[in-house]
């Protein structure tokens, strides 16, 4: 049995029309209050092709940097002497739409021609089970090497009247309503030629529901684990003044999806969906003929982080176009010195984050495709950095270790890489079984995302009990290195029975409080270090002590203390991080509390 799929449920009143600019319009208002339902008649009950799944982690990663150029034909339905028929001088419009809908996704359509065909039959499509004129629209004309876009008057059935179909999934073929076509109704269909079920597909379709916490997601639903678990979206649980879901029972729907049902505020693809997308085009023996293989798309071509004024070019123009540039999210950047051939991009004071640079190719025929670029944008300032490990800890001669540079900014070691400012880490190592003490410049450096973000030190031989100091850096993204630390120090023994702390913990139980001290290790560590006339003139009094829960959340701080000691205050059950910063290096240690 051919089943019929509703999608693109249009509430009366409401418009549906996406126009390219993002604004809405109530120019086909009167159609669709015409109908109380626009569905979409796209048989879900069909296999699953998952050409996806066969991905290793390289393939997946290659595959979504691949560049795909689809060809695509508009089939006009007129009746027999020629008469009515969709707007030929609106398919631009309908092009810059889909290309706003896939270019983001390194799809590019463009159409290689409009042809008519005056058939009274097709005018009003009948796609009942049993009287389905839809394989005889096909058959009437059509291409085998591109999609075939069909633009009819009205498309129905026993069920109701529909938005538009695809003949399958995935599939060559699909025909859309007139009143539908300038909608999202049309990149929903492309959708389904290129193998995307819809977000809600469940036993209605021939499938299996997507639990709400997505436990099933890559058996159910439409197969897509970061499109969320979808009821069904309509007028009845979305708010379309806002696009938000108001259905509740735990389920927690991407409106804006394009494969959903809320059909106004659709305008975008999941990773997820990209994905799928491009292995069919990759993989689907259906799909192979509609890819031109000779499309030449331009690139922007320029630095992935802007520091000062920055030219970018776009290159492989084609003839005839024009380009406009712009850049989201707003008030981050300023373009000037804007042509075909580039535009100049300047980091406004007090931003930071990162934009997505777009030029928009605009061709003679009206088409238009969109060419874009992520640029970061760097903070002004470079974190504070720490070191992992980061306690006073008691190191083997000859033993190897690991140290990993993080970030220090909120109080809590962080893995560096994930600021945006870091371009590079650089390490000062000091031996203090010399006086004065002698740099060590004999480890390893290992390139992280964050270059020399982490390094392998073998603790050298030495006479007697030593310190060790490490002390890092950090280069901002646009070329200016930060100030040295703060470091940490470590004991170097012959043997070592147990990690050293620098600050002794008693707990007074009358009061239940804690109380700290400097150590007696601690008291080495700084004898050692400032020892020499250079360093001692360096030594301070003052110190600083913050204390974090394991949500990493300040529960105390005192800073620029002098007192020996230091009382906390009254600490419910649950292990803390204690640290310490004192003449210019960082100590840290747990405490757990019962």
């Amino acid at each position: 049995m051919y089943l019929v799929m509703s999608c693109n449920r249009t509430p009366l009143n409401i418009d549906e029309v996406a126009l390219s600019n993002g604004t809405k319009s109530k120019a086909h208002f009167n159609a669709a209050n015409n109908a109380s339902d626009l569905l979409c008649g796209t048989n879900g009950d069909v296999p699953n092709q998952a050409f996806e799944k066969n991905l290793s982690a390289f393939s997946r990663q290659a595959l979504l940097s691949n560049t795909y150029c689809i060809k695509i034909v508009f089939y006009i339905v007129r009746d027999n002497n020629g008469v009515g028929g969709f707007n030929a001088a609106d398919i631009p419009t309908i092009m810059r739409n889909l290309n706003d809908a896939y270019n983001p996704h390194n799809i590019f359509l463009y159409h290689v021609g409009v042809e008519y065909i005056n058939n009274s039959t097709y005018v009003d499509l009948d796609v009942n089970a049993n009287n389905n004129e839809f394989p005889g629209l096909i058959s009437s004309k059509s291409s085998s090497n591109a999609i075939n876009f069909y633009l009819v008057n009205s498309i129905f059935s026993s069920q109701g009247s529909y938005a538009g179909m695809a003949e399958n999934i995935p599939s060559r073929n699909l025909v859309v309503a007139n009143q539908s076509a300038l909608s999202t109704t049309s990149a929903h269909e492309v959708g389904h030629c290129l193998n995307l079920f819809h977000t809600h597909r469940g036993p209605g379709e021939g499938g299996c529901a997507e639990a709400p916490n997505g436990s099933n997601c890559s058996s159910c639903g439409d197969y897509v684990c970061d499109t969320p678990a979808d009821p069904g979206l309509g007028s009845g649980n979305v708010d379309f003044s806002t696009c938000t879901y108001i259905g509740g029972n735990g389920f927690y729907p991407a409106v804006n999806n394009i494969m959903s049902y809320a059909a106004w505020c659709r305008d975008r693809f999941t990773n997820g969906q990209a994905t799928r997308l491009l292995a069919a085009l990759a993989g689907s023996s259906v799909l192979q003929p509609i890819i031109n293989t000779n499309c030449n798309i331009p690139t922007i071509s320029g630095p992935n982080t802007v520091c000062n004024a920055t030219l970018f070019s776009l290159n492989n123009v084609p003839a005839n176009t024009s380009v406009s540039w712009d850049a989201s999210p707003g008030g981050l950047v300023t373009l000037s010195n804007q042509s075909t051939n580039g535009v100049t991009v300047q980091q406004n004071s007090g931003q930071s984050g990162s934009i997505v640079l777009r030029a928009r190719i605009n061709y003679a025929d009206g088409n238009r495709i969109n060419i874009t670029k992520i640029v970061e944008l760097p903070g002004a300032d470079v974190p504070l950095v720490s070191l992992n490990p980061s306690s006073m800890q008691c190191m083997t001669m000859g033993s190897n270790r690991y140290f990993y540079a993080g970030d220090n900014s909120s109080g809590s070691f962080q893995n560096i890489s994930n600021n945006p400012n870091v371009a590079e880490v650089d390490w000062q190592i000091l031996d203090y079984s010399t006086s004065p003490a002698t740099s060590i410049t004999n480890f390893q450096k290992y390139s992280n995302t964050v270059i020399n973000s982490s390094i392998s030190l073998t603790m050298p031989n030495r006479s007697s009990d030593y310190v060790i100091t490490i002390v890092p850096r950090l280069k901002h993204k646009c070329g200016a290195w930060g100030e040295w630390g703060p470091g940490h120090s470590y004991f170097i023994k012959r043997n070592c029975a147990s990690s050293f702390n620098a600050l002794d913990v008693s707990y007074n139980s009358s009061d239940r409080r804690h109380k700290l001290s400097f150590s007696e290790s601690y008291r080495e560590v700084e004898k050692a270090i400032f020892s020499s006339p250079n360093m001692k003139s360096k030594l301070s009094n003052n110190f600083d002590i913050h204390v974090y829960d394991s949500s990493n959340k300040e529960v105390f701080s005192k800073k620029s203390a002098r007192d020996t000691s230091i009382l906390l205050p009254r600490l419910s059950t649950g292990t803390y991080s204690i640290e310490l910063l004192k003449n210019g290096y960082i100590y840290r240690q747990s405490l757990e509390v019962k």
